[in-house]
């Protein structure tokens, strides 16, 4: 047993092979390639960048603006004046948010301003379904059957 290490057996004349891989070599081709990668795709990136410059430069505007900078398209016009009309319909919907109404006469719903609502939800509560849990039947047992 004095052959025997901590590790298992020993044998002097089995070892593993140095001379088929390289690993230095082969770390040092990985690095190489990965900073060739970085390096090309900056330098394609840059290639796109300037192409896209040249072609820009090389377009001419769009020929209503070469005739009629301030030449309106053609009716109907749906918006003249987006920013207003929609600074109209923030005010619009902030009065109705605001102020007592008629939603739908008939049936007698109205509308109460946003901060009446949260006042009287805060007095009265939100409402609650009943207070007995709906509890499914369970089926009666079977007269004289034994359970297999």
């Amino acid at each position: 047993m004095s052959d025997v290490h901590a590790h298992g057996p020993e044998n002097p004349e089995i070892r593993f092979e140095t001379r088929d891989v390289r690993a230095r070599a082969i770390l040092k081709f990985a690095v190489y390639l990965f900073f060739s990668t970085i390096a090309v795709l900056f330098l394609m990136y840059r290639l796109y960048v300037g192409f896209a410059r040249f072609e820009a430069s090389r377009q001419p505007p769009p020929p209503i603006m070469q005739t009629a900078p301030n030449r309106q398209p053609p009716l109907p016009r749906l918006q003249e004046r987006p920013p207003l009309d929609l600074e109209a319909m923030h005010k619009g919907e902030d009065k109705a948010l605001a102020s007592y109404g008629w939603v739908d006469p008939q049936a007698g719903i109205v509308r109460i301003p946003i901060d009446e609502a949260m006042r009287l939800v805060v007095e009265r509560g939100l409402p609650v379904r009943g207070a007995e849990p709906v509890v499914a039947p369970t089926p009666a047992p079977k007269a004289g059957g034994k359970h297999k």
